[in-house]
């Protein structure tokens, strides 16, 4: 994912979207400055694995969408720590 740190920049951002970038992995790092994130997109890429730690920080997470990604598998413990989580689309992977 580019690094430009959105994390602090905008440390209160509620929705992130990166959609259609031919983005291809995600870590830890890429979403922990944004502690209020509650809506993560990152459909229409070609992500093909999501670490277990990717959304570790992202307590307040409620919708997530990896739909048409190239995603096998997801790790059973991904969403442990959002607490409010409700959403996940998935479709097409």
């Amino acid at each position: 994912m580019p690094r430009f740190d959105a994390g602090i920049f905008f440390p209160k951002l509620r929705k992130y979207v990166i959609t259609d970038s031919h983005l291809r992995f995600v870590e830890r790092d890429d979403f922990s400055g944004m502690p209020k994130l509650e809506t993560l997109d990152l459909s229409n890429n070609e992500i093909e694995e999501i670490p277990a730690d990717a959304l570790l920080d992202s307590s307040e997470l409620i919708d997530f969408y990896i739909d048409n990604n190239k995603i096998k598998t997801l790790p059973e413990n991904l969403l442990v720590n959002a607490q409010a989580f409700q959403r996940l689309k998935a479709a097409n992977n």
